[in-house]
């Protein structure tokens, strides 16, 4: 047993390491030559890899540069049906913000500041008009409602203009309203730049510079800058809204519209 497990190993040590079995053939030689072909495909794959890789950042740095010019095409578009739908919402509602010169009661907001305050059909509209009673009063430029979007849909403006006679109706026939300059804005962009979950939010934002005013300024590409903003959320009181945005942002504009909602003509 012993000697023909020496037999088999001395075999085995000196067979010429050929095979042959139909056209398959193997032998010590072609070691050499399929080693050879594996470091020459390795360099090949390696040449492939980076021609693939050049080709992809080419056509990925093309597609961005197309799908960016898309996007802007598409924001321009929203931006132009929005303002359509602000001017037909609020001429169904008999809201006509004037031309004119208006006189502000008092414009403590510096240009670049807004106090936007959002809305929606599911807040009570008893707290609705007396938050628009407020802003009547104050006249001020910087001051705007905003809505995510149309009430039930936009398939149907009935629907919305009922919601917002409810809140700047001076009389029952709805042929008096109040003079609210900007009127009551749909602008879902706004909503998502300051990440509106719930409503009712006041929203006092700072370096709000918009590069076209037509346009949304809850667009970042049409604006100059970040806006820094601070948010007090709650059925509050427009007043109370108004102080807790004082203490949170330290501006002396809200402090003073704070003073002036304490004077004798604001009780509420």
């Amino acid at each position: 047993m012993i000697n023909r497990i020496i037999l088999l190993l001395f075999l085995l040590f000196t067979f010429d390491l050929s095979y042959a079995a139909g056209t398959d053939n193997f032998s010590a030689g072609s070691g050499v030559q399929l080693k050879n072909n594996y470091f020459k495909q390795k360099k090949n794959t390696k040449k492939y890899q980076k021609l693939l890789k050049n080709f992809h950042n080419k056509y990925t740095s093309e597609a961005k540069s197309l799908a960016l010019h898309d996007y802007v095409d598409f924001q321009n578009n929203i931006a132009k049906q929005m303002k359509n739908m602000k001017n037909i919402v609020n001429s169904f509602a008999g809201i006509h913000p004037t031309k004119k010169s208006v006189q502000y009661y008092n414009n403590f907001f510096r240009n670049t500041d807004r106090l936007y305050i959002f809305i929606s059909s599911s807040i009570p509209i008893s707290t609705l008009r007396n938050y628009a009673q407020i802003v009547s009063i104050l006249k001020n430029k910087n001051i705007y409602f905003v809505m995510r979007g149309c009430v039930d849909s936009c398939h149907t403006i009935a629907p919305t203009k009922a919601f917002i006679h409810q809140i700047i109706a001076l009389n029952k026939k709805g042929n008096k309203v109040l003079p609210i300059i900007h009127g009551i804005q749909i602008d879902p962009l706004l909503f998502r730049l300051y990440n509106i979950k719930r409503v009712p939010v006041f929203v006092y934002a700072k370096n709000v510079n918009p590069l076209n005013i037509t346009r949304s300024q809850g667009w970042l590409k049409n604006l100059s800058g970040t806006p820094v903003f601070y948010k007090s959320a709650g059925d509050w009181s427009f007043k109370y809204h108004i102080e807790q945005l004082a203490d949170m942002s330290r501006s002396q504009e809200l402090a003073d519209l704070y003073h002036q909602l304490n004077q004798n003509w604001y009780t509420r």
